[in-house]
């Protein structure tokens, strides 16, 4: 058995691509992860759907097998060209793969280094595929240590103690730029607990 992560992030994708192949709601999420566990490579599957990441973890017996079904469906979902998503992602495999998750748990693959939301995001994403039996011993195993890894980053290093999310690191840039901010008024354009 080995893992296999696939991973669309602000590294690798524009946010108009991310939009369309993310998964805005649970429903949309199970149907997907149904939809993947049904190959017979795939044993196990998470999705981690945010507004800057997609991460799909899966445990295959069949790497080649796993990764051209996984973008099959998500091409599928997407409306968007195979090919066109495959140049994008970034594919670990095995260690790789475990290193991955590592980085994604402990906020150190984020738009905003140590930004605290990535952690519970991963948490709720893997209790959903738990509780609905798209996962198992093996990808829980890892996420464990995974969430283990990113509360030892959390309290032997610094990460975390400055501004930790896109609209904190916004409203400091706007501070530092604007300086004397008595008096001015702002637009916020957007939806979502991000806006």
């Amino acid at each position: 058995m080995s893992y296999l992560s696939i991973s669309f992030t602000h590294k690798n994708t524009d946010i108009q691509t991310r939009e369309k192949i993310a998964f805005s709601n649970e429903s949309s999420v199970e149907t997907f992860l149904k939809s993947v566990k049904a190959d017979e490579s795939i044993d196990e599957v998470v999705l981690l759907s945010t507004c800057n990441r997609v991460e799909i973890m899966t445990t295959s017996l069949n790497i080649k097998q796993s990764k051209e079904k996984i973008f099959q469906i998500l091409a599928k979902y997407s409306g968007l060209d195979y090919e066109n998503l495959l140049e994008r992602a970034d594919i670990y495999d095995n260690t790789s793969a475990i290193h991955h998750l590592f980085s994604v748990a402990s906020a150190l693959d984020s738009l905003v280094i140590g930004e605290t939301q990535i952690v519970g995001q991963l948490r709720d994403a893997f209790r959903l595929s738990l509780a609905k039996g798209y996962c198992g011993k093996s990808i829980s195993k890892a996420m464990n240590y995974a969430f283990k890894c990113a509360a030892n980053v959390r309290t032997e290093t610094s990460l975390g103690t400055g501004s930790v999310s896109v609209a904190s690191t916004a409203v400091a840039k706007a501070k530092d730029i604007i300086q004397n901010t008595s008096g001015v008024k702002a637009l916020v354009i957007g939806a979502g607990e991000m806006s």
